[in-house]
């Protein structure tokens, strides 16, 4: 499976998670979907579904990791 199918199915399992109410597992894909090359940066702050995600302090960490690939890909 090539990387960007890789993340998007990460990105899938963060939602499945988080809807579950899993938010370890949630984090979990989150940092999966990231080292797999997300920059949906407007998906991670905007998707009502990872509202239990926003309230981890270590989100920050990976949040930063997406911004940066998005400002790559925009620049």
């Amino acid at each position: 499976m090539a990387p960007p199918a890789r993340a998007f199915f990460a990105q899938l399992d963060v939602e499945i998670a988080c809807t579950l109410g899993d938010v370890d597992r949630a984090f979990r894909a989150l940092e999966r979907a990231d080292a797999e090359g997300l920059g949906d940066l407007a998906w991670l702050d905007h998707c009502p579904v990872l509202a239990p995600l926003r309230g981890r302090p270590e989100l920050a960490r990976v949040r930063d990791r997406i911004a940066a690939k998005a400002s790559r890909a925009c620049s």
